[in-house]
């Protein structure tokens, strides 16, 4: 079983949540926001852990994959290009 986790919780994010959360091989096993009520709202709305950070939701759930669905990639890539994801 795969290990997802998605930073970013706007809009495009619900379709990667309900793709995620579709797939038989595949656990979303959290979701971050910098505006952490977001990832509560997903968080419960996809039966998932909720992360006000994306370093502490890597180091936490070891994911396989990570969709980011945010615009400012360049700030983020340091901390999960380390973990291989």
């Amino acid at each position: 079983m795969k290990r997802a986790v998605i930073v970013g919780c706007g809009n495009i994010a619900a379709v990667h949540a309900a793709v995620l959360t579709a797939q038989k091989d595949t656990e979303l096993v959290g979701v971050a926001d910098i505006h952490f009520e977001k990832a509560q709202d997903y968080a419960e709305r996809f039966h998932t852990k909720p992360y006000a950070s994306l370093e502490e939701m890597i180091e936490k759930e070891q994911p396989d994959v990570l969709h980011v669905c945010i615009l400012l990639l360049l700030e983020l890539l340091p901390p999960f290009s380390k973990n291989s994801v």
